[in-house]
């Protein structure tokens, strides 16, 4: 089994980008006629499926790593094979999509599949649906009105996402000055003084990657630099960008958003926003809305308590009279030292990830009884960081593996991700293994020495790792509903937000949190202090991500090409307005820089779906916790209903089943207020 997993990797040592995009181009034209070979023969449903999805495995393979490494360590070469082959995976996409006789084809099955397993009557609907939403049905003028409009939001969603990272990469603070910057973390400090040397320059140099800005503007206490920094990181890719212009993504989202609207036209949906919910949990932006707005109803009161003493302390601390964008993450900080005796960074040398990984692999083994190791064979990464994993079951048989790219570096987007390198897919002949991407942006460590991570970046880690375990542990057969395949967006984050409660358990830190120097196990006293931070100022963060999904709902809802293109900029500001207490600057241009949004990761119109899926996995725990959050029962029964399921079930269905009855936002409305379990819950 080691072998057929070894044979499936990418050999990033050698790949040869022109080459393997000349292979996809060519893949794509031999893909259409076995499609219509396909559909000429008419086979029985069980051998259709498998080799319809045995096409379309094979084309995600080989276009992954392009996808991938345009993420993770772009290159011209790269980037320039990744933008060629864009147009022609949307002109394939859009072929098979309003390809007539294929979706005859697919809804005779589907009209007819009593016989049918219930994870193949599930890929049935989702193809129907496909079909459905790729204008099978329209007119041949409106269908190739609808291919030209996919086409030009991939170009565009690309183009979004390039100027953002060229944009983040084009600014730098360097000081030789090190008062400027003595308040910051050593670790800060170190990796400043690498990057400047790097760039030949002495003393201190900080950029706008998270691991650089965060740490800039949460701990100098010059005001100015403060400033400085936040306006270039809130300026990214605009028009006010302190470099230069010319990564402005302004038109781009017009553009993004009028394709979008058109395209929903098209198809006979009233907005973006309609046609974007016809595949999730959640039916219509009337009741996103309402959902968000619910939340933040309940939520309101304690933010704008803690927004007042948060201005409070600003002035008697600081002699703030106004507390800005540029002084919060400053003054949260020193508030957060002064009312719960806690400094973030405290905490960092406890993180060791020699024994951070080690002891997620173990609760991945208590829980849901699979064993994670360093893969036995050498594998071929794209950077000396990664590491690779074999995921074993209870009968130690490979059943997957993952890249883990962790560290922050030149040319790599920011934020954390998982990714899919190839879905499992189990034919009578034949057995792909899923193999998963998993990639943050850690602070890299200084030199020899040992790699910490601060408890933020520890939530971080947890949460990516419920993506990789709904990816590698799934058990369906077909790789279109394999892991999060299939899955609505809304449900996709409750695996993922479910496994960070872990890491809020103090009996549970205690197992692996040792000090780098001393060895010894943390505190209890500091334990408490950080399982107490959870709902520290959680209202002000709460109303955040709310402001962001509102935003985003009512964006796609209510665009209207004929408007002009000032109507994202007044739809933000209006949002916060109705929602937000903290108000940035007018400078502030966030939008050209919401990539969730515009730059197709698939949260368009969806955004929502973190708080949607938080209340799901703030309700899932809560059974765990009933039970003991290690107890292996729960964790089967979770795995079995939903980890293994993939997207070959409903939803909904399954978190019933997995629960015994409907979610509630109880749990978390608990959780935010910093409640136990056994609370009585107050919910507005």
């Amino acid at each position: 089994m080691q072998d057929i997993l070894s044979t499936q990797l990418t050999r990033f040592d050698d790949f040869n980008p022109q080459e393997q995009a000349d292979k996809l181009i060519v893949l794509l034209e031999e893909s259409l006629q076995k499609i219509d070979q396909l559909v000429c023969e008419k086979p029985e449903l069980s051998v259709f499926l498998e080799r319809y999805e045995a096409i379309s495995q094979k084309i995600s393979v080989q276009f992954s790593p392009f996808s991938h490494l345009q993420m993770v360590c772009s290159t011209d070469e790269i980037r320039d094979q990744y933008q060629r082959l864009l147009p022609e995976l949307s002109r394939y996409q859009t072929s098979i999509g309003q390809h007539k006789a294929l979706f005859n084809l697919v809804e005779s099955y589907h009209h007819r599949c009593q016989e049918a397993s219930a994870e193949q009557k599930r890929l049935l609907e989702l193809d129907y649906l496909g079909f459905k939403l790729r204008g099978v049905a329209c007119t041949p003028e409106d269908a190739k009105q609808v291919a030209s409009l996919f086409e030009t939001l991939s170009a565009q969603q690309n183009q979004f996402h390039v100027q953002l990272m060229d944009s983040t990469d084009a600014w730098t603070f360097h000081t030789t000055d090190k008062s400027v910057v003595s308040d910051l973390p050593s670790y800060a400090l170190s990796a400043a003084k690498q990057l400047a040397q790097s760039l030949n320059k002495t003393g201190y140099v900080f950029n706008l990657s998270i691991p650089s800005y965060q740490p800039l503007v949460t701990y100098c206490s010059d005001r100015s630099v403060r400033e400085q920094a936040y306006r270039a990181f809130s300026t990214r890719a605009s028009e006010l960008f302190p470099v230069s212009n010319q990564w402005d993504n302004a038109s781009i989202m017009t553009n993004i958003l009028t394709c979008r609207q058109e395209l929903a036209t098209i198809l006979g949906y009233d907005h973006y926003a309609a046609y974007s919910l016809v595949t999730k949990m959640a039916k219509s932006a009337e009741e996103v809305e309402a959902f968000l707005l619910d939340l933040h109803h309940k939520l309101k009161p304690k933010a704008e308590a803690e927004w007042q003493a948060l201005c409070q302390f600003a002035h008697d601390k600081f002699n703030l009279d106004t507390l800005e964008s540029w002084d919060v993450a400053f003054v949260t900080e020193h508030f957060k030292q002064a009312h719960l005796n806690m400094d973030d960074e405290s905490y960092r040398p406890y993180f060791q990830l020699k024994l951070v990984l080690p002891a997620l692999f173990k609760l991945a083994k208590q829980l849901f009884n699979v064993t994670i190791k360093p893969y036995d064979t050498p594998v071929s990464t794209w950077h000396p960081d990664v590491t690779f994993y074999g995921v074993y079951d209870d009968q130690n048989q490979l059943i997957g593996g993952f890249y883990c790219d962790l560290f922050a570096r030149k040319r790599k987007q920011q934020g954390a991700w998982v990714s899919s390198a190839q879905s499992r897919f189990q034919t009578s002949q034949h057995l792909d293994l899923p193999i998963i991407h998993l990639v943050c942006n850690f602070t890299p460590c200084e030199p020899n020495s040992t790699a910490l991570i601060n408890h933020q970046e520890l939530v971080t880690l947890y949460h990516e790792f419920g993506h990789c375990l709904h990816c590698v542990l799934t058990e369906t057969h077909y790789p279109s509903v394999s892991g999060t395949s299939g899955v609505p967006w809304d449900a996709v984050e409750l695996p993922s937000q479910l496994m960070e409660n872990w890491v809020w358990d103090a009996d549970f830190l205690k197992t692996f949190a040792r000090h780098r120097q001393t060895n010894q196990p943390i505190p209890d006293d500091m334990l408490t202090t950080l399982c107490q931070s959870r709902s520290f100022l959680s209202g002000l963060a709460t109303l955040r991500q709310l402001e962001f999904a509102v935003f985003d709902i009512r964006l796609h809802r209510d665009f209207s090409p004929k408007k002009g293109s000032d109507q994202i900029q007044s739809c933000i500001d209006q949002t916060r307005k109705d929602v937000a207490i903290v108000t940035p600057p007018s400078y502030n241009r966030f939008p050209n820089t919401f990539s969730h949004i515009f730059s197709g990761s698939g949260y368009a119109a969806g955004y929502y779906s973190y708080k949607w899926a938080e209340v799901l996995s703030s309700d899932a725990f809560s059974v765990f916790e009933q039970h003991g959050i290690l107890d292996q029962a729960t964790g089967l029964a979770f795995k079995n209903a939903i980890l293994s399921k993939g997207g070959s079930v409903d939803p909904k269905i399954a978190y019933e089943q997995f629960k015994g009855g409907p979610a509630s936002s109880d749990a978390l409305i608990r959780q935010l207020l910093g409640k136990s379990i056994s609370d009585t819950v107050v919910t507005g």
